[in-house]
């Protein structure tokens, strides 16, 4: 009978260490995609802002003003830890953003401010 005990007690405590990971599992956010957000740059004027995190660490960040300026940069991306993400722009001038990941966004909080201004690439969101 203390057998069958025992053998119950470790199969429930196996199915709920079981669904402790699956749970965190389905917790975990999945980060790479296309981000992209609209930055105020004038009265009338606005930049378009595009990130892409691709799976495997490659990363490329796109600006555009209707009738103007246009900018590509690539590099790479990684985790900083389980909130912030580091981007390493290696073209055509290298250069560091460190966003927060939160859900759907990516929240500019590190950039180079001769490249970006003040307000940097903002906030992000993830496109589907």
């Amino acid at each position: 009978m203390a057998r069958h005990v025992l053998k119950s007690h470790f199969v429930a405590v196996l199915r709920v260490f079981a669904a402790t990971i699956l749970l965190a599992a389905c917790a975990t956010p999945q980060i790479p995609g296309n981000y992209e957000g609209t930055l105020q740059v004038g009265r009338d004027l606005e930049r378009r802002v595009r990130v892409k995190l691709e799976p495997n660490g490659r990363a490329a960040v796109s600006t555009a003003r209707w009738g103007s300026f246009s900018y590509l940069a690539e590099g790479a991306w990684k985790r900083a830890n389980n909130s912030m993400i580091i981007v390493d722009l290696t073209s055509p001038n290298p250069q560091r953003i460190v966003f927060q990941h939160s859900g759907d966004l990516l929240i500019a909080k590190e950039w180079d401010r001769s490249v970006w201004g003040g307000r940097g690439p903002g906030v992000l969101q993830l496109v589907r």
